[in-house]
């Protein structure tokens, strides 16, 4: 299934022509010098990893999990969060319905 970003004017629960659900825009914006500086420069990962339990690990592991984890916030959680500010859950006869996007993730 194809998704497609586009601005926020007009219906949030349309199709595209490919059948796709149609997402809200993604306005999620981080990069990973905060979490960067945490592990390696304040909490100083470097003497963590030279513990036998962790010596399989290195720096360059820990990077692409976290360029990984901030791929599938971007590409994934900021569009459905989007949709979900915008059209939010309903409780309705004992059942919570989430934006169709939401199925997505």
């Amino acid at each position: 299934m194809q998704i497609t970003f586009y601005p926020l004017l007009g219906n949030q629960n349309s199709k595209n022509k490919q059948g796709g659900i149609i997402m809200g825009i993604n306005f999620f914006r981080r990069d990973t010098r905060d979490i960067e500086f945490l592990l390696f420069e304040h909490l100083g990962m470097d003497k963590i990893l030279s513990y036998a339990a962790y010596s399989d690990f290195s720096e360059d592991d820990f990077r692409m999990i976290i360029n990984e984890a901030l791929k599938v916030c971007k590409e994934v959680l900021g569009p459905a969060m989007q949709d979900g500010d915008q059209e939010g859950c309903v409780y309705e006869d004992g059942n919570v319905k989430v934006p169709e996007s939401f199925h997505e993730c």
